[in-house]
């Protein structure tokens, strides 16, 4: 009865169980989809793997091992880590159409330099979309990627001079 629990934010996977009989320690066996293998040892139900990469899919099993003999692999279990940011935005500033213009992914947001807690933003599964903005100002443009309930991190800021 395994349960993985992702920390998107934090890049760590938290892994918990069952335990059934007698084991003097378990193994956690981590493969990301890109092939690479991350692991971990504990003396208890949970482990926690770090160093999750975005953009990838983990199968996750565990094994138990007593001073005898060790148990069958556990089923697999899989979990999607947080989608990864875009690799650069562009911003344009259209003062004629009044909107701000920016090809990237997901959840885009346009702040003032010194106050990020009010944005414009608009919401797209595409390349770009418009943020309606007023023109004479300054704003900071961010990208936030997610996927599944699962928010990666935010793109670079791109600085937009009106």
């Amino acid at each position: 009865n395994m349960q993985t629990i992702l920390e998107c934010q934090a890049t760590v996977l938290n892994v918990t169980w069952q335990q059934t009989g007698q084991a003097d320690y378990y193994h956690t066996t981590v493969m990301s989809s890109d092939g690479q293998v991350l692991g971990c040892d504990s003396n208890t139900t949970f482990c926690q793997v770090p160093n999750i990469l975005c953009g990838l899919t983990y199968s996750v099993m565990v094994v138990a091992y007593s001073q005898t003999c060790n148990s069958s692999q556990s089923s697999v279990e899989y979990v999607t880590s947080a989608p990864c940011p875009p690799d650069a935005i562009f911003a344009v500033l259209d003062c004629d159409l009044n909107t701000v213009v920016d090809g990237v992914l997901y959840i885009a947001q346009a702040f003032y330099p010194n106050n990020d807690n009010d944005y414009y933003m608009c919401n797209t599964t595409e390349t770009s979309c418009d943020i309606t903005v007023a023109c004479g100002m300054d704003y900071n443009v961010t990208v936030v990627p997610l996927k599944d309930g699962c928010t990666g991190e935010n793109s670079p800021v791109q600085y937009v001079m009106a």
